[in-house]
C-alpha cells in the first residue's frame, strides 16, 4: 500500500501568512487599553455605486447610546462613511461622536479566500475636543473565510 502526502493548495498557502501574522501578533503585543464601543471591521466594501447604513445602541444602566454610518462606495475600491453618537446621560441628549471614514481593498475577499484593505478616518467628540481633527485613526482589516462563506474570521491591525 502506498502513502501520499497531502500537499496544502494554494489557496491555504496564501492565507496561512496572514494568519500566522495576526495569531504572532495577538500574543507577542504588549497590553493594550482602549475604550468601548470595539469595532471590527472587515475586509470588504460596499457594492460600486451603492450605500449602506450601519446601526447600534449601546445601553448602559444610566446612559444610551445610538450609533448611525451611512457609507457609499462612488468609484468602485472606495467606500467613504460618514457617523454620528448620540448618547443621552446626566439627562440630556448630546452628540457624543463624529466619524469620517474611507476604506480601500488591497485583496477582495472571496469564498474560501482571505482579503486585506485600509481604513483610515478622524472621530472627533465635541463634548471633549475644540478642534475637529482630533483623534486620527488607520487599521488593516484583513478577513479569511472559510467553508463558502459559512465563517468569516476579521482581524483588526492598527
Amino acid at each position: 500500500m502506498r502513502f501520499m502526502r497531502h500537499r496544502p493548495t494554494n489557496r491555504f498557502k496564501a492565507a496561512f501568512l496572514p494568519l500566522c501574522a495576526c495569531l504572532f501578533g495577538l500574543f507577542a503585543s504588549p497590553a493594550a487599553y482602549a475604550v468601548r464601543p470595539f469595532f471590527t471591521d472587515d475586509a470588504r466594501i460596499v457594492d460600486h455605486k451603492a450605500c449602506q447604513i450601519e446601526s447600534g445602541i449601546q445601553s448602559e444602566r444610566d446612559s444610551t447610546e445610538y450609533r448611525v454610518m451611512p457609507a457609499c462606495n462612488f468609484t468602485g475600491n472606495f467606500e467613504l462613511g460618514i457617523a454620528g453618537a448620540r448618547s443621552r446621560y446626566d439627562g440630556k441628549t448630546r452628540t457624543t461622536d463624529i466619524v469620517i471614514q474611507g476604506k480601500t481593498l488591497f485583496k477582495t475577499l472571496a469564498p474560501n479566500g482571505w482579503g486585506w484593505g485600509l481604513t483610515f478616518g478622524n472621530s472627533y467628540n465635541p463634548t471633549v475636543h475644540d478642534h475637529a481633527v482630533s483623534n486620527l485613526y488607520a487599521t488593516v482589516p484583513i478577513s479569511f473565510s472559510f467553508r463558502d462563506d459559512r465563517a468569516v474570521l476579521h482581524a483588526n491591525l492598527g
